[in-house]
């Protein structure tokens, strides 16, 4: 090929990239997509999600697709209900997520073009793309998703102003932020009011450099439909569910389990004992709750849930041990994940091609301590897992980005060694390393695309070997490993209760009362029906709590062996005689 010839294709390469950017930002990541697709398949990050999937699909209902996914919004869940009800054969719902993130990083690389129609705009991008893209792809999960696409939104609508301020015309820009906002919050809302948190100094700082040199006016009509769509959406999700009993009744007392389950970390110690003891609960009942088994209506009633989280608050907890080591495990997986590393010092890398002391610089290092501040209040308060810190942290990275294609700044010759020297060997390191980054979560797709053949083989036997058997299904049973692109038809004729947050949903009882399942478990030890999806640790408690409740002392005979679960028949064992005489 000609020096011409390869010269004439650049200059039409530069002259599509500068008139079109929307579409070759489209194009650029069509192909990262189309490449990634070949390497690493998408897999879920929480089992949350495949849980919403089959309750869409209607693989998890006993009344075909439904729209009651709590944690999405209703609008969402009828859309996709609509959707398995024309074509129950294609994965609607995974394949909504993936769309989702497909359009969050076009809409990302369209707003760095927009800025800085350079070639260092994209390798910046792909930079992001393999770190943070790849991660949320090989992780995938609403929350996130949510997030992902709230940050574009929000982006589109600071473009809009920064090419106001220049004296550029793209009014359509705030439109299509506020509409990512908004769909934002039907994916997860929670998801945006944490963005709008994370986001809080950095919308400080742009606000206080740009509102006084931008007109507003033209931005305050789509703010405020917006704020009304957003909050609106919420309250019909919210009505939608207290127009039914059942259902009101399961938001209220999930709420309260879910906050017990997922926050709780009073330790059961002797100086815990008495609580324990007013509320009525022994160590077995605490443990089951805290692996979500509470089947038990009386056991585990609102009013002593409720009374516990009141009570609960009255322990220090940091002075456990118990609480510390925890806190301190989940802090040291948090710092050194490695995404979270690379985001991290990847953020303070790339803003210091900008001048000694810019605010630039000033604003990346207070998101990054901001950023800190945040994950040690989720861990101490809450919880902090992976779907909660990486899209903390790969906000200010992708901002870090987004300053040097605005260059909003003053171009002197320190600037330009400094930007030449990291383009010329920063990048390549960066480079480097997201590839291993690369590497790693193919390694954990390839992991996970195993686990999940060898699932749905066992179900697909199981339900060969013991058509009429119904399962109750326990934490080992490894739903999470249903694959985004997977139909879920392996699951649809198996029988089976799955013991997760959503245990006390209609739905649930629906499927319970469709198996003539009374009690779970009276028919666990009572009858050969019901078979137990379990794993040894969860047996021995189980064990323990039948025989506090239902004084009945149980063995548990394994008769299915699958790659990542188990199938055990309960039995009830007859006390000794000898042994009862003497008692």
């Amino acid at each position: 090929m000609s020096d011409a010839t390869e010269t004439e294709r650049n200059n039409l390469l530069w002259k599509w990239q500068t008139s079109s950017p929307g579409t070759f930002a489209l194009a650029v990541v069509v192909c990262l997509f189309l490449l990634t697709f070949l390497v690493i398949t998408p897999v879920y990050d929480v089992n949350d999600d495949p849980a919403m999937a089959l309750v869409a699909s209607g693989y998890g209902t006993v009344d075909g697709p439904d729209e009651h996914l709590i944690y999405t919004n209703v609008l969402i869940g009828q859309v996709l209900k609509q959707l398995y009800q024309m074509n129950s054969d294609l994965p609607w719902y995974g394949g909504y997520l993936l769309t989702i993130h497909f359009i969050s990083y076009w809409l990302l690389l369209y707003v760095l073009l927009l800025l800085d129609r350079t070639l260092f705009s994209l390798i910046y991008f792909v930079l992001f793309y393999l770190v943070a893209g790849i991660y949320f792809l090989t992780h995938l999960q609403f929350t996130s998703t949510a997030f992902l696409l709230g940050m574009s939104g929000l982006f589109l609508i600071l473009t809009n102003l920064i090419l106001d301020k220049r004296r550029e015309s793209h009014s359509m820009l705030k439109w299509g932020g506020g509409l990512c906002l908004i769909i934002s919050s039907l994916i997860r809302f929670p998801a945006v009011q944490l963005l709008l948190l994370a986001s809080a100094p950095f919308l400080v700082v742009m606000a206080f450099r740009l509102f006084r040199q931008v007109k507003i006016n033209s931005y305050l009509a789509p703010a405020f439909l917006t704020v009304v769509a957003v909050l609106g959406s919420a309250a019909y999700d919210h009505q939608y569910y207290q127009q039914d009993k059942d259902w009101q009744h399961y938001k209220n007392y999930s709420g309260a389990v879910a906050e017990l389950v997922n926050y709780a970390q009073v330790p059961y110690t002797d100086q815990t004992k008495p609580l324990f003891d007013e509320i009525g609960w022994s160590n077995y009942d605490f443990w089951m709750l805290k692996s979500w088994f509470y089947l038990d209506p009386e056991t585990y009633n609102l009013e002593r849930i409720q009374k516990f989280k009141t009570r609960r608050t009255e322990f220090t907890l940091w002075k456990f041990p118990e609480v510390m080591n925890f806190r301190i495990v989940s802090a040291k997986s948090a710092f050194m994940n490695l995404t979270f590393l690379f985001c991290f010092i990847g953020a303070v890398i790339v803003v210091r091609q900008q001048n000694n002391n810019t605010w630039q610089r000033r604003t990346i290092n207070g998101m990054l301590f901001w950023t800190v501040l945040l994950m040690l209040s989720f861990l101490i308060y809450l919880k902090l897992p992976e779907r909660i810190y990486i899209p903390l942290v790969s906000f200010p990275f992708f901002v870090s980005i987004y300053f040097v294609a605005c260059e909003i700044t003053e171009h002197n010759e320190q600037g330009q060694s400094k930007r030449r020297l990291f383009r010329r060997w920063g990048i390549p390191v960066l480079f480097l390393l997201a590839c291993c980054l690369f590497w790693n979560q193919k390694q954990w797709s390839e992991k996970i695309v195993g686990i999940n053949y060898q699932f749905k083989q066992d179900l697909i036997q199981l339900q060969e070997e013991m058509p009429d058997k119904v399962f109750l299904a326990w934490a080992p049973f490894p739903i999470d490993c249903f694959l985004p692109l997977d139909t879920q038809v392996e699951s649809r004729d198996l029988k089976y209760l799955w013991l997760t947050g959503r245990q006390s949903t209609p739905i649930f009882h629906r499927r319970q009362n469709e198996y003539q399942i009374k009690s779970p478990y009276q028919d666990l030890y009572e009858t050969d029906r019901l078979l137990l999806i379990s794993n040894p640790v969860s047996n021995r408690v189980l064990k323990g709590y039948l025989k506090q409740h239902y004084g009945v002392n149980v063995a548990f005979q394994e008769i299915y062996k699958g790659g990542n679960f188990r199938v055990y028949k309960v039995i009830h064992r007859q006390a000794d005689p000898a042994q009862s005489a003497l008692n």
